[in-house]
């Protein structure tokens, strides 16, 4: 068997492509290929790639896959082009082969969830990050120790490692293949990390998905901090409040402040929470850098009173801090029980710089006492960055006192040369930021280590003010509109949703429902961790006035960094002047022989300007997005297409439905809204029944029953409901039931009792329960009509 990789470059062509073929061309070339099937392609002339040819496309043209390393167990595709008179003049041999993602059978709609996003999830790891995680986890050192015998256990009794590593280049992918690989091996392991990671990410990597459908799965724990210890000590007594529950109790206590709203102060955040609980109610607390870099703003804080804050606070819930300094001295007071299995156990924390200190402290007394007194080997591995810090807390690798600390030299496999130049100004923006004697912030990744080099200039876009800023929004839609239109024949909601641009604003920025169905705001908590092909950085550089600017540049060089080939920024005049022209100036890259600005200033006022930069930014689609911001608008986009005059319903409607989690009364009142939309349209009834002529509807039964209920065939639509029955019988119940509504819906009652009657499933009792004609399928009004002719023959 031939496994199959692809390179970044190659899937960003493929994507371009989307129009000129269907979900199933590239899946068919990669199954022949992995069965050995290597007919049709020669070897380029003085290159060492190989070409594969002779595709003719159904929309016409000649698709050319190029590919390297092919040799009897591996293939790696590197290029993929429409054939035409430039196709041989590029130089494949110097087509980056870093990162490759391997291919594992995807085909129709799953083939366009891989090519959007889902090849992220099968990343190849590089030969320098496997060297890496193998040493920040050891197996062969699982014995007791006193401190002493072991050269690395020079400040705690197990082996511990703290992995400082720059954006993009990987930390989590790794995390989660070592995880797996140690609970393979029988270890237990807690991978802890933030939620929106967990919902958004860590579930879809291929190596956790295999895990967790088998044994082994067992032996991994995967949440969050607080999920982690309320399932791994039941015992505890009490529990930690929500986030969204410190801010309305923050938020409400506010308001007893008599100056609080009307001496103008920024609204309440959950950065304020952290604050109040670190600085203002911690009688022992440090005026450390993040103290002196949010100094103004403590001192508002301080007018809340630490009294009306712990009348607030009732029951078993509470505050993060207080929580987890219950929780520590409980541990102290009370010797936790040995995790199981017994042979080891690994703590993998990824955005350890979030954490609170007290929070790995805890961890660290679980570690000491599991390896020291109950003699159970321990690993300990910390993955972060300080530079990416999104959370007022404080304290430096250095600082929790642990083994090992190692910067890693990985390459940036995510963001640009150009990119990544602009957002390294930012980073030492944060830098130049810091209270005096603070300490350094680690260094970033170096340009020249960037996948793509030097990639597409960064655009700037500066208008007067915000208002004339959003101006650019209204052609933003229309251009994402137009792009949407020609490609929508192919019927992949995963492509419409993907087509919505991404734009990055600032926590406060108010985002219209209107704009929801082609745009995607993300202010920073919502944008870290995950990455973009292309996306634009919309006002979002408001410089706080009452401190903590160190942390403002830090968030904006976390959100810059999320893009991968393209960053369009769009700001007002106001922002610009409050950090500096200078900040977007001479920032130089070399672009062949010449050396260009990394950033090229557009007009505002030139349309032709700004209709070039909306084309550029928006040909790239990104990835889906599963979260919350994600779900915004998916409802509309689903009905709105399918009220067009050739109604659109997607092949792949229930797989998105379930990819975004969305439940199972949310999905049958979508498809009542649809059936309520489409029926007793006599015009409909030609296109709607053309859908019963693709494979890719044959092979969706609860698509098939959609369009019957469209269509008002409702026994048709239950019949083919059957074959759910045994396969899924969740599925088949809300079918059921969706149908037998849409005949109370239309004043039906007797027909749905019947249809249920003669399926055999539960209905109310009524005076036909025993008639011939009530348990049969055939249609209700023909029988009714010879019953009658025949009694009034007898009568």
């Amino acid at each position: 068997m031939v496994s199959i990789h692809i390179t970044r470059y190659a899937i960003q062509q493929l994507r371009k492509l989307r129009s000129a073929m269907n979900n199933r061309v590239i899946p068919d070339i990669f199954d022949q290929l992995s069965l050995g099937g290597i007919g049709g392609t020669h070897i380029l002339r003085h290159s060492r790639c190989t070409e594969y040819c002779k595709r003719r496309l159904e929309g016409g043209g000649y698709l050319r896959l190029f590919f390297d390393d092919h040799s009897p167990s591996h293939c790696t595709v590197i290029a993929a082009v429409l054939r035409d008179d430039d196709t041989y003049d590029q130089d494949f041999d110097a087509l980056p082969r870093n990162p490759c993602y391997a291919w594992n059978g995807e085909t129709g709609w799953e083939w366009d969830w891989y090519i959007n996003e889902g090849y992220l999830y099968s990343a190849q790891p590089s030969d320098q990050q496997i060297r890496d995680t193998d040493e920040a986890v050891k197996t062969d050192n699982y014995r007791p120790n006193n401190g002493n015998n072991h050269p690395d256990y020079h400040r705690v009794p197990y082996y511990s490692t703290i992995h400082q590593s720059a954006p993009g280049t990987g930390k989590t992918l790794n995390a989660a293949e070592k995880a797996c690989e140690l609970a393979y091996l029988g270890q237990n392991v807690v991978f802890l990390l933030p939620e929106a990671l967990i919902d958004q990410q860590i579930t879809e990597y291929r190596c956790i998905r295999q895990i967790l459908q088998e044994p082994a799965g067992e032996n991994l724990f995967i949440g969050t901090f607080h999920q982690w210890l309320a399932e791994a000590f039941p015992q505890l007594p009490f529990q930690a409040a929500s986030p969204t529950k410190e801010l309305a109790i923050l938020q409400q206590i506010a308001q007893q402040h008599r100056h609080w709203q009307t001496s103008g102060r920024d609204p309440i955040t959950y950065r304020d929470i952290l604050l109040y609980q670190l600085y203002v109610i911690n009688e022992n607390c440090r005026e450390d850098d993040v103290f002196g870099d949010n100094k103004s703003r403590i001192q508002e804080l301080r007018d809340i009173r630490p009294q009306w804050w712990q009348e607030a606070w009732t029951g078993e819930e509470l505050c993060r801090r207080d929580y987890t300094l219950k929780v520590l001295q409980y541990f102290q007071q009370n010797p936790p029980a040995t995790p199981t299995p017994n042979w080891g156990t690994s703590i993998i924390i990824d955005e350890a710089q979030d954490y609170l200190v007290e929070e790995i402290e805890i961890i660290k007394h679980l570690c000491h006492h599991w390896q020291t007194e109950a003699k159970h080997p321990v690993n300990l591995w910390l993955l972060g960055d300080i530079n990416q810090r999104i959370a007022p807390v404080d304290f430096t690798w250095g600082g929790l006192h642990l083994n090992k600390t190692r910067e890693l030299k990985w390459d940036n496999y995510r963001t640009t040369e150009s990119i990544l130049t602009l957002a390294n100004r930012f980073q030492a923006r944060a830098n130049a930021s810091k209270p005096e004697g603070a300490k350094w912030l680690p260094k970033p990744t170096d340009p020249k280590f960037c996948f793509e080099k030097p990639g597409d200039t960064v655009k700037l876009l500066v208008y007067p003010d915000l208002t004339t800023a959003e101006t650019f929004l209204d052609p933003l839609v229309a251009a994402i509109s137009q792009q949407i239109s020609e490609w929508q024949e192919k019927h992949s909601l995963q492509w419409r949703l993907a087509a919505r641009a991404r734009l990055f604003c600032s926590d406060h920025y108010h985002v219209s429902p209107d704009r929801v169905k082609f745009l995607e705001f993300m202010p920073v908590s919502q944008a870290k961790g995950r990455e973009f092909d292309s996306c634009i950085a919309f006002c979002l550089f408001d410089l706080p006035q009452n401190g903590g600017q160190m942390e403002a540049y830090t968030k904006w060089y976390t959100q810059l960094t999320r893009a991968r080939s393209r960053l369009l920024i769009v700001t007002t005049e106001a922002q610009l002047a409050q950090m500096g022209e200078e900040i977007f100036e001479n920032l130089t890259i070399t672009k062949g022989e010449k050396t260009v600005n990394a950033i090229e200033r557009l007009n505002y006022q030139n349309p032709q300007e700004v209709t070039d930069a909306l084309g550029w930014i928006t040909e790239l689609t990104s990835s889906l997005d599963t979260s919350a911001t994600g779900r915004q608008g998916l409802r509309e986009i689903i009905l709105e297409s399918a009220l067009q005059s050739d109604p659109i319903l997607y092949y792949d409607l229930y797989y998105v439905l379930k990819s975004y989690d969305i439940s199972s009364q949310e999905t049958m009142a979508i498809e009542a809204d649809i059936v309520n939309l489409l029926f007793n349209n006599a015009e409909l009834q030609a296109p709607l029944k053309v859908y019963f002529q693709q494979p890719e509807v044959e092979e969706v039964p609860r698509l098939q029953t959609l369009i019957y209920r469209c269509l008002g065939q409702s026994w048709q639509a239950a019949e083919i409901a059957q074959s759910l029955k045994q396969s899924d019988p969740g599925t088949y119940q809300e079918v059921m039931t969706g149908i037998q509504q849409d005949l109370h819906h239309r004043n039906l009652p007797l027909e749905a009792d019947r249809l249920a009657r003669f399926y055999g499933l539960e209905t109310s009792a009524n005076e036909f329960d025993n008639a011939s004609w009530f348990k049969t399928s055939d249609k209700l009004i023909p029988l009714l009509k010879n019953l009658t002719e025949e009694r009034l023959k007898i009568s």
